[in-house]
C-alpha cells in the first residue's frame, strides 16, 4: 500500500467561473485559468489526475471565456516586440 500527499504549493487563485484573483479575491478582467495554473495551489500528482483536471477545467474556463462579454477596453496594436 502506498501513501500519497496532496498539497498547496503555489498557482494561482481562481474563483468558481476560473477567473484568476488579485490577493484580496477580486476577479482580473479577462484573465482565466486552466490546468496546473488554475489550480489554486492544488497539487495533484501521480495517477493522472492532473490530466483530468487540466481537461475538465480548460472545457469550463472556455465556456466562461465565451460567454463573457467583449472588452471594450481593449484595441489591437500593429508590432510587439519581444526581446
Amino acid at each position: 500500500m502506498n501513501a500519497f500527499i496532496t498539497l498547496a504549493d503555489g498557482g494561482l487563485a481562481v474563483d468558481t467561473q476560473l477567473r484568476v484573483t488579485t490577493a484580496d479575491g477580486e476577479a482580473i478582467p479577462g484573465l482565466w485559468a486552466a490546468g496546473s495554473t488554475g489550480q489554486g495551489g492544488l497539487q495533484l500528482l501521480n495517477h493522472g489526475l492532473h490530466i483530468g483536471w487540466a481537461m475538465v477545467f480548460g472545457r469550463l474556463a472556455g465556456r466562461h471565456v465565451a460567454q463573457s462579454q467583449n472588452r471594450l477596453d481593449l484595441s489591437p496594436t500593429e508590432h510587439v516586440t519581444v526581446s
